[in-house]
């Protein structure tokens, strides 16, 4: 079994993102294209790091439901995305003389917030 990261990983964040948008553990595998399991050691992976419970899982089946820590990872994901998105459109705030490097700064700055929203999750 691969170690568990120590620290967000951004590829766990996405994962989880697509995850919260399906009804079932299944259906959210095959539309990341991945197996069953990947996806569950994906949220197992994301709860270490953030040693939260995001979903409950329920006997007996395939389908979860978001806790109120995974609705708000969810939403803090949602508005993230956003905000990323508004940045590559060159007809949004950033002028597209900004260039690749302003861009950047502006993800290191979201990257930090997720994380300061990451010791405010485990607080709360």
């Amino acid at each position: 079994m691969a170690s568990r990261p120590n620290r967000l990983n951004w590829n766990l964040l996405r994962a989880f993102a697509g995850i919260a948008e399906h009804r079932t553990l299944a259906d959210a595998a095959r539309a990341a294209g991945v197996q069953r399991p990947t996806i569950s050691e994906k949220v197992a992976a994301l709860e270490a790091v953030l040693g939260l419970r995001l979903m409950d899982r329920q006997p007996g089946n395939d389908r979860f439901r978001l806790t109120a820590d995974g609705r708000r990872l969810r939403r803090l994901l949602t508005n993230f995305n956003s905000e990323l998105s508004v940045l590559c459109d060159p007809s949004g705030e950033h002028a597209p003389d900004d260039g690749a490097t302003q861009i950047l700064r502006d993800v290191e700055e979201a990257l930090s917030a997720l994380e300061r929203a990451k010791k405010a999750l485990t607080r709360s």
